[in-house]
């Protein structure tokens, strides 16, 4: 199995990007403003990524590229087509796998990553775009998509959830599907993870640094120091302590129980929502200790006056 090489961090955004036909964030960062630009961006790419094939994987071995953004970024007409034309001309086969969450648990989950790439909205105005209309949540909608472009035979739709993952681990279960289930012993699992949702004080923080410290100048470049003091805040203690509980979990079981129970008959062959119901929440959040609040805003106030003082 091989890995994509020169296709961008994070999340092999640069990939992504290309077959994606609206301007997002990652444009706005590399300020690409119109199609010239990013044409002149992206000149060469496609032979470069074929040539990197041909280099670097033999014939019989597996080239595993994962993203998010495939998800996220491909949700007009005929952007996953042009990504299909474009693979499916390098590779004999091609198999998507595709990791899916109950929605209320992914809305939350967005919102964190929202608020980590510089959004200051509340909840309630985020949770606007939750509808049964946007196939970023409507699993029926999203993965029809994908059948239409690749066949429904080629997409192997798995549960994120651990009672459904090999062995309980996501890298186990994304190695198994790539075909390296008899070699899982040979890999490395105790990694950091890199991307935890921010907490119920992370996330209103994370919404009022966002205020002071913009992620973009007026200019349009990237603020470094934004950069610094989110990430200071997406890795500290304080940004990810006391989980939040979604207000409108219940609601959003019930607004996609229908197209979920599709999706179950069409991809797990059951008769049935293929995700659990919530649980009832009574609080807004779990209890914490006030010694461990205590230290983790010393902790985190530590860093965020340094990097302020920083010129």
């Amino acid at each position: 199995m091989f890995l994509g090489k020169n296709l961008d961090r994070p999340n092999n955004r640069k990939f992504v990007a290309y077959f994606q036909t609206r301007f997002d964030d990652y444009m706005r960062d590399l300020q690409i403003k119109d199609e010239a630009e990013k044409a002149k961006y992206y000149e060469g790419f496609l032979e470069g990524f074929r040539k990197d094939v041909n280099e670097r994987i033999p014939d019989g071995k597996t080239l595993l590229i994962t993203s998010e953004h495939f998800h996220s970024r491909l949700t007009e007409p005929g952007n996953v087509e042009s990504l299909h034309k474009f693979v499916s001309g390098i590779f004999d086969n091609v198999k998507i796998v595709c990791y899916l969450r109950e929605q209320s648990a992914l809305a939350l989950s967005l919102f964190s990553t929202a608020i980590k790439a510089g959004h200051r909205h509340p909840m309630d105005e985020f949770y606007r775009q939750v509808r049964v209309d946007n196939n970023y949540y409507n699993y029926d909608l999203f993965l029809s998509a994908w059948a239409d472009a690749f066949g429904a035979e080629n997409l192997v739709i798995r549960r994120f959830d651990k009672k459904h993952l090999v062995q309980g681990s996501i890298m186990k279960d994304v190695l198994t599907q790539a075909g390296l289930g008899d070699q899982l012993e040979g890999f490395q699992y105790n990694i950091p993870n890199a991307n935890e949702t921010l907490g119920y004080v992370g996330l209103d923080l994370g919404r009022l640094l966002n205020e002071y410290f913009p992620r973009w100048n007026e200019d349009g470049s990237i603020n470094k120091q934004w950069v610094r003091i989110i990430s200071l805040l997406s890795e500290s203690k304080l940004g990810t302590m006391s989980r939040i509980s979604n207000e409108y979990a219940q609601q959003t079981y019930e607004m996609f129980n229908e197209s979920n129970i599709a999706v179950g008959r069409k991809f797990f062959g059951i008769d049935g929502n293929p995700f659990e119901r919530p649980a009832e929440t009574s609080t807004r959040t779990e209890s914490v200790n006030l010694t461990e609040v205590r230290d983790a805003l010393l902790a985190f106030m530590e860093g965020f006056l340094k990097e302020i003082k920083q010129p």
